[in-house]
């Protein structure tokens, strides 16, 4: 499946996000991004990179292990 990350038109309408969803066939979709217009949804959206607190997202891939989520079964 792509998604279109643009959820809204220039009039604050909701837009339909799906692009492409594959069916059940192996194969290759293609799907075209509209680059300009999701530039200017970040410009004008409150989404956009403005808000983005990347130091809130350092260690999400860390592999370490600690309370409350330690148990006797869990996987290291």
């Amino acid at each position: 499946m792509a998604v279109r990350p643009n959820t809204f038109d220039e009039q604050w309408r909701s837009l339909d996000v799906m692009l492409v969803e594959a069916d059940e066939n192996e194969g290759i979709w293609l799907a075209s991004f509209d680059i300009d217009a999701i530039r200017d949804y970040r410009r004008r959206e409150t989404w956009g990179d403005a808000y983005r607190k990347p130091r809130a997202y350092v260690g999400m891939d860390s592999r370490e292990v600690r309370e409350p989520f330690l148990r006797s079964d869990s996987r290291r």
